[in-house]
C-alpha cells in the first residue's frame, strides 16, 4: 500500500517520492525534512513504510508515537498497485494537496524518519487495492491530528472524511 507518492513544488515541478527518500512533512513544531521508512529490528535494507491505523495504538513500535510523533505527509497524489502490478494514481476531488496521517521518530543516527498510516480502502480505491492512506482533508482534522493528543487516536477510526478520485 502506498509505496510511492507524488509531490508538486511551488514552481509546478512534479516528483515521485520513493521509500528511503527525504521529503517534507509537517509536525506540531512545523515543516521538517524526513526520510520515508523506519528501519526494521535487526537491521537490513528493508524499511517499514506504512503502519495499519487499526493496530497502531496497540503495537509497541507505534503506540508511543501516537502521543509524541504524529505528522502529516503532504502530497499531490499517491499510487496504489493492482493485482497485475500496474500503478494507479489517486488524488482528492477538488484539492491540489492531500494530507496523509503519519508517525515519525528519530533513528539511531538521529535522523527523523516517518511512516504513513493506512486504513481500509474506500469505494474508489478498493477495486485497485484493499488499503489506502489515512487522509485528512479538513483543516480541523489536520489541526486535531497534530495538536490534540486525546482526539488523534480517535481520528484513525473515524469514517474517511474525504472523496478520492482516480487520475490513472
Amino acid at each position: 500500500m502506498c509505496g510511492r507518492y507524488l509531490v508538486t513544488d511551488a514552481h509546478g515541478g512534479k516528483r515521485d517520492v520513493f521509500p528511503s527518500e527525504t521529503a517534507a512533512v509537517y509536525t506540531a513544531e512545523g515543516r521538517m525534512e524526513m526520510r520515508w521508512g523506519f528501519s526494521l529490528p535487526g537491521g537490513g535494507k528493508r524499511l517499514m513504510i506504512n503502519a495499519r491505523s487499526e493496530s497502531a495504538c496497540s503495537k509497541p513500535t507505534f503506540s508511543g508515537l501516537l502521543s509524541l510523533g504524529r505528522c502529516l505527509v503532504p502530497a499531490s497524489a499517491y499510487y496504489e498497485w493492482d493485482a497485475q502490478k500496474q500503478p494507479h494514481l489517486f488524488a482528492l476531488a477538488g484539492e491540489e494537496c492531500l494530507y496523509m496521517a503519519g508517525l515519525y521518530r528519530r533513528e539511531q543516527d538521529g535522523t527523523p524518519h516517518f511512516v504513513i498510516l493506512t486504513r481500509a480502502a474506500d469505494n474508489v480505491v478498493s477495486p485497485v487495492h484493499t488499503r489506502m492512506p489515512c487522509l485528512f482533508s479538513s483543516e480541523e482534522y489536520r489541526h486535531l491530528w497534530l495538536w490534540n493528543d486525546n482526539i488523534a487516536p480517535l481520528l484513525l477510526h473515524a469514517e474517511n472524511p474525504v472523496e478520492t478520485w482516480k487520475i490513472s
